[in-house]
C-alpha cells in the first residue's frame, strides 16, 4: 500500500467516524469504489485506523477524561449523587450507557 491509498483511507475514516453511520463500511466502500485490492490493505490496516481515531479523541478529551478519573474515588466514597462537577457528569454517564448495555 502506498502513502496516496493510506492518506486516502485516512481521510475517508476521519470524516466519517462520528456519523451515525460504519466508518468501516466507508473504508470497504472506498477500496471497492477506487478499486484497489482490500487483502492488501487488510483488517491490521482498518484495525489502524481505528486505534488512530481512538488516539485522536484521547487526545483532545485528555483534560475531560483525566477530570473523570480524578472524580472515581469521591463516588466510591460518597455513594450521595453530586450535585455538580465531574462527580455528577460520571454519574450520568453511567446511568445513560445502561439502556445500551
Amino acid at each position: 500500500m502506498g502513502y496516496f491509498q493510506a492518506a486516502v483511507l485516512g481521510v475517508v475514516q476521519g470524516l466519517t467516524e462520528f456519523l451515525p453511520v460504519s466508518s468501516s463500511a466507508h473504508l470497504i466502500l472506498a477500496r471497492a469504489l477506487l478499486g484497489w485490492d482490500a487483502a492488501e490493505l487488510g483488517l491490521a490496516f482498518d484495525v489502524a485506523c481505528h486505534v488512530g481515531t481512538l488516539g485522536a479523541v484521547v487526545a483532545y478529551f485528555r483534560a475531560d477524561l483525566l477530570e473523570l478519573a480524578a472524580a472515581v474515588p469521591d463516588l466510591v466514597r460518597r455513594p450521595v449523587w453530586p450535585a455538580d462537577g465531574a462527580g455528577r457528569r460520571l454519574r450520568l454517564i453511567a446511568v445513560g450507557t445502561v439502556p445500551f448495555a
